[in-house]
């Protein structure tokens, strides 16, 4: 027996019908695979996109980079880990405020009536370290995590940074810094680099909150005192160090240091553009799989049904001569029939 082009019936098929179903079968089963791909494609298009509410941190290789999360209630377990979090994604997991597992470490710090800050440490970093990431706090049903996104690089745009996690943001977002556990003075300061000289001073007051163009000041009253720095509507220029403290600006000894990087503003829907053409392409893929699929399946029937219509001719022809009279009985009841015989030389 010979087998016909593929989507075509076998030659010599116990059943025309079943052929045809099982034909049907393949092709279905075939366009759940594409849209399967699909699915996945779009899925990810949807992550990138909701991506926008994760912290950005870019590291430098073989540097070790912290990320401190911050939380308003206290649970049991803490947790650092890739992607969506499941079990195989979990980096590190401790029931305790302190912990280290290969090059992950965590450390939980409580704070009086305010929950606690989660920090987060990756060692010798490298490019596989990069992509999505959650640190969190669970108990029960209970969850809270931060979605951050980590990217390594081979170095950064900052003069002496080789270590260390850099807040990265584009063009025209807003960065707002919380300074950290500071001996309190009434004295508080932001400023650019280190503070050498008053030019780098960006803001300085008695005040609990100051703003100075597009920098502010924000600083809580009541213990602990947290004190807060921000910058609206960043740009390239901004990427550098940055301070902030309490004290005199130019001598203060109570200060946090940090380093920020703005890039610009196209990146980011450069990044959402290659999933999009991807989602189009697979879409594309899908319309021209199942246009080809159709065609070849309604060229198969066409031709099965001409196979079988042919054996049934030949066997006409091949049967015995009717007897006259009954032939003329027959031309003279059926003669719209037979002029629609489609058994022709």
């Amino acid at each position: 027996m010979s087998r016909k082009r593929d989507g075509q019936c076998e030659e010599g098929s116990d059943s025309q019908v079943s052929c045809s179903l099982k034909i049907r079968q393949i092709q279905s089963r075939s366009t759940m695979k594409i849209h399967q791909v699909v699915l996945f494609v779009v899925f990810f298009f949807t992550a990138v996109c909701s991506g926008n509410d994760a912290s950005t941190y870019t590291g430098v290789v073989g540097g070790n980079g912290t990320i401190t999360c911050y939380f308003s209630t206290h649970l049991f377990w803490k947790f650092f880990c890739r992607n969506e979090c499941k079990d195989e994604d979990t980096l590190i997991q401790i029931d305790r405020d302190s912990g280290r597992s290969g090059r992950y470490k965590i450390k939980y710090e409580r704070e009086a009536s305010r929950g606690g800050s989660l920090s987060v440490t990756i060692s010798n970093l490298t490019k596989v370290d990069s992509g999505s990431y959650q640190c969190g706090l669970k108990e029960e049903s209970v969850r809270r995590t931060r979605n951050l996104t980590i990217t390594v690089l081979d170095a950064v745009p900052i003069p002496g940074k080789s270590s260390g996690f850099i807040r990265t943001l584009t063009e025209g977002k807003t960065f707002t810094r919380r300074c950290g556990k500071l001996d309190y003075e009434e004295w508080k300061f932001f400023c650019r680099g280190e503070c050498q000289k008053k030019e780098d001073v960006l803001l300085e007051t008695v005040k609990n909150t100051s703003q100075n163009g597009r920098y502010s000041l924000r600083n809580e009253a009541q213990p602990p005192h947290l004190l807060y720095v921000t910058i609206t509507q960043v740009n390239k220029a901004d990427t550098g160090s940055y301070r902030c403290g309490y004290g005199r600006a130019l001598s203060s000894v109570s200060y946090k240091s940090f380093p920020l990087l703005v890039l610009d503003a196209y990146i980011l829907p450069l990044v959402l553009i290659v999933p999009l053409v991807l989602v189009l392409l697979a879409v594309f893929l899908v319309l021209f799989y199942k246009r080809r699929t159709r065609r070849d399946f309604n060229m198969s029937t066409a031709g099965n049904a001409d196979r079988v219509q042919v054996e049934v001719c030949a066997v006409y022809e091949n049967l015995a001569p009717f007897p006259t009279g009954d032939d003329a009985i027959y031309q003279n009841i059926t003669p719209a029939d037979r002029s629609q015989d489609k058994c022709l030389d």
